[in-house]
């Protein structure tokens, strides 16, 4: 019950940090990161590229890391990376060094994301309440970001935005510490059937599965049509 408890919160801290500030925080923080960069809605718009890229291309890649290094060592280096992401979105100016950044910060949101889902299925036998509860941490932390950061980026007019991408790699530093605490290693056994489900290439599993393939574009256009408003909203407001 304890670790059930431990594993709730942890992985509600989790989803509120890294989630929130790796994928949603730069809504907030582009208007005035553009005017000091002095940056085109063009170049603010490869950057936000760059974190939902990152994000799709390390959620193929970490859930086979997990399986190799273990999902809680792979949440664990996907926090440390993103906070290294946030410090470097808020400390260095050119265009390279923030698009290189912001790759790194979906990565690490997507690195967080996927292995906890097969933690939660390890552990929860009731999946559906533990899945609502930690998957909640999400929007709780962009509520949070439409609290903390306005505030933050009022308290200089040039460097605002850096102020709260540090500030913002500092409380995702304490989820990082939280992590190396609570978020304890585990074999997770699995059937032979299993080993061999993981051995499917992308190929293999999308192969005559309908259902799936239809979901997929489904998903695909709904998240084209809504990355276009959810980046660029706040600047036009």
């Amino acid at each position: 019950m304890k670790q059930h408890l431990r594993l709730i919160i942890t992985g509600f801290l989790i989803q509120l940090t890294t989630m929130s500030f790796g994928r949603f925080a730069y809504t907030l923080i582009l208007p005035d990161m553009m005017r000091s960069l002095e940056l085109t809605t063009t170049k603010m718009g490869i950057i936000g590229m760059g974190i939902v890229l990152g994000y799709t291309v390390n959620s193929l890649l970490s859930g086979k890391l997990a399986l190799v290094i273990g999902a809680e060592f792979t949440i664990k280096i996907s926090i440390f990376i993103l906070s290294l992401s946030l410090f470097a979105m808020g400390l260095f100016s050119h265009f390279a060094i923030l698009f290189a950044s912001s790759i790194l910060l979906g990565a690490g949101a997507s690195g967080c994301y996927i292995p906890l889902i097969s933690i939660i299925n390890h552990h929860f036998v009731k999946k559906g309440k533990a899945f609502g509860v930690i998957m909640g941490g999400a929007g709780v932390g962009i509520m949070l970001c439409g609290y903390i950061i306005p505030p933050l980026i009022a308290l200089s007019e040039t460097n605002g935005y850096r102020i709260s991408w540090c500030v913002l790699a500092l409380i995702n530093l304490i989820t990082l510490i939280l992590s190396l605490i609570f978020l304890k290693p585990d074999r997770i056994q699995e059937d032979d059937k299993a080993e061999k489900d993981r051995e499917k290439s992308i190929i293999h599993i999308f192969k005559g599965n309908s259902p799936l393939i239809l979901t997929v574009i489904i998903y695909f256009l709904a998240g084209f049509s809504y990355i276009i408003y959810a980046t660029f909203l706040v600047l036009i407001l």
